[in-house]
């Protein structure tokens, strides 16, 4: 009887089995919901008892998870209650923003923004809105909470810089910004657009109900906004309630 072929000698591009597809898909559902959980634990109880009262073995017994558990989801107490920033681009949205030509940089740097940090995401609508809002009252009764999520996310921005810097390289006739670095003008870039999505959440969080497009949607219009602001004044013109003026 032969033996069964070796698995490094089979086809490298051959589709997984679908047995295989659904036991990934089982994973990465247990995966997020345990991650969900000691996010959700984390975040409650830092809300009620303040951030230097709650241990670690609190979060534990309230996720139901072992020590060793949540210490493999997550490098901390903090990184818990701020939760995960974005490390990398997405490449299908990498590849797609370098191609690209749209003459609006910054409207298409934003479909980047948010792709990242949807990427991170781990549970639906209604569960991030709450931990948005959780975290976003924790920031405020411990602003050292809300500097570490900043230098979390700062990590992300360069790595969009060097994405923006790269862009304006490929397609010089995009750039806005006479008389200054294409660097410069990338880091002028991911501020604005990072400046619009965090005004555009702030929109999404006090609405009553509201899907991922709403924000997408939310976040495009603070980024008009913002560029409103900036432009020379019109005295003509009269504004609408997205906050856009029109003549």
């Amino acid at each position: 009887m032969s033996s069964p072929p070796d698995a490094s000698l089979q086809a490298p591009h051959a589709p997984p089995r679908a047995d295989a597809r659904r036991d990934d898909s089982l994973r990465d559902r247990k995966r997020r919901a345990t991650l969900l959980a000691i996010e959700d634990a984390a975040t409650a109880l830092v809300l009620e008892h303040g951030y230097d009262a709650v241990t670690v073995d609190q979060i534990c017994a309230a996720a139901e998870v072992s020590k060793r558990t949540f210490f493999n989801y997550v490098a901390s107490k903090e990184a818990a209650v701020i939760g995960a920033s974005p490390q990398d681009v997405p490449e299908a949205e990498r590849e797609d923003f370098l191609d690209g030509v749209d003459p609006d940089v910054p409207r298409a740097l934003m479909r980047v923004f948010l792709a990242g940090f949807a990427a991170t995401r781990i549970a639906d609508r209604e569960q991030t809105a709450m931990l948005v809002q959780r975290r976003r009252d924790i920031f405020r009764a411990e602003p050292q909470l809300g500097a570490a999520r900043m230098t979390a996310s700062y990590r992300f921005q360069i790595e969009l810089v060097d994405l923006v810097s790269c862009h304006l390289d490929r397609h010089p006739r995009l750039r806005r910004l006479p008389g200054v670095s294409a660097e410069a003008e990338a880091r002028a870039c991911v501020a604005l657009v990072a400046a619009s999505a965090n005004l555009g959440m702030a929109t999404w969080l006090n609405r009553d109900s509201a899907s991922f497009d709403d924000l997408h949607a939310d976040c495009a219009t603070a980024l008009r906004q913002l560029a409103v602001l900036v432009g020379e004044p019109s005295t003509a013109a009269t504004t609408t309630t997205d906050g856009i003026p029109h003549e």
